[in-house]
């Protein structure tokens, strides 16, 4: 989960298709895959910050899973 944000680390086509994956592994994966989440954004954001990604962090805070919402915060 994290080599996706690094892989796309900087480039605007590459991040936008990062979200969409990252997206759908919130809503489908697996709960350690979920825990990863929060970081992969992390990397996506620290080029070009964008208020998206601060949305899903803050949401992603507040999640019943405490590995998911530690991460989040972290990041």
């Amino acid at each position: 989960m994290i080599s996706i944000g690094l892989i796309a680390f900087g480039e605007n086509v590459g991040m936008e298709m990062s979200k969409r994956i990252v997206n759908h592994m919130i809503q489908y994966g697996e709960p350690h895959i979920k825990a990863a989440v929060p970081l992969a954004l992390t990397l996506l954001g620290i080029t070009n910050p964008d208020n998206n990604l601060m949305d899903l962090l803050s949401r992603l805070s507040y999640d019943q899973d405490t590995d998911v919402a530690i991460n989040a915060i972290l990041a």
